[in-house]
């Protein structure tokens, strides 16, 4: 749930600054029959690196965009610029599709062409695929750019987004473990609370008239059912209430972090680089 927060923010966001269009069906089909019948490996990796393109050039980011990427042979382009290009918009691709181990290696070979670009987008990027992979890693990276301040607060938010957890759980569990309902009292749902304790009282009372009454068996039979219905319901349900509140919680806290990114995202735009390959 807490990954899920996170990956829906990213993804809503980026996808946001991209402006999508339809790819051209005809010109994707014109590279495929190239394909079809070119025997020449090196020229295939380039006719496959052209499809990808019209992909990356119109914004599209799919399955069929990830077949072409795992199909690539990339180290036969010989081009590093045309390979600079690549790897940026690999990674973007796949971070977008959430693919974040994938992302995380195109943006590493993106680094490995690029050692001197310290742009804020790329270290953006590297935080947006490593809140997915490594927390100690994006904290690391961050410290040790010199423009780390700027993206401090995101990272911050992020944690809280992670790391949230309503205290006292266990306390209200054993609460209404004791006291059928007070669990519920205490997360302010009295109504709940007093129907859960009125039902185990009634329950109880049904129970010790069978005993009074010699009728052992049936005051085990419906003390089991009774007990298994409400009495455990009971703490299923203080225990149901308070994880919602806690994702209630949470989901304060990511509104609050997505505003943040999306302030970042508009100052440091992350978008697909256009290809310079003919």
């Amino acid at each position: 749930m807490k990954k899920n927060i996170i990956s829906l923010i990213i993804l809503l966001l980026c996808t946001n600054t991209l402006r999508a269009q339809a790819p051209n069906d005809s010109l994707l089909l014109s590279i495929e029959k190239k394909l079809y019948t070119q025997p020449n490996d090196t020229l295939k990796a380039e006719l496959i690196l052209q499809k990808a393109n019209v992909y990356f050039n119109n914004g599209v980011v799919n399955d069929a965009l990830m077949q072409e990427l795992q199909r690539l042979d990339w180290w036969l382009i010989k081009d590093s610029t045309t390979l600079s290009t690549y790897f940026w918009n690999g990674a973007l691709a796949n971070a977008l599709h959430k693919n974040y181990v994938y992302a995380d290696n195109f943006l590493n070979k993106y680094k490995a062409y690029n050692p001197k670009d310290t742009a804020l987008n790329v270290l953006l990027l590297s935080a947006l695929i490593n809140i997915n992979l490594d927390n100690d890693k994006l904290l690391n990276d961050i410290k040790n750019n010199p423009k780390y301040d700027t993206l401090l607060s995101v990272f911050l938010c992020y944690q809280s987004t992670l790391q949230y957890t309503k205290k006292h759980k266990q306390a209200y569990l054993v609460a209404s473990g004791i006291v059928p309902g007070a669990g519920m009292v205490a997360l302010r749902k009295p109504v709940k609370g007093f129907n859960s304790l009125v039902l185990n009282t009634a329950s109880a009372f049904a129970v010790y008239s069978l005993l009074q009454s010699n009728l052992y068996f049936n005051a085990a039979a419906l003390g089991i059912t009774l007990i298994q219905k409400f009495y455990l319901g009971g703490l299923r349900l203080t225990e149901r209430t308070f994880n919602e509140r806690e994702t209630a919680a949470r989901y304060v806290i990511a509104s609050q972090c997505q505003i943040n990114i999306k302030q970042l995202l508009v100052k440091y735009p992350i978008n697909f680089k256009k290809d310079t390959m003919h």
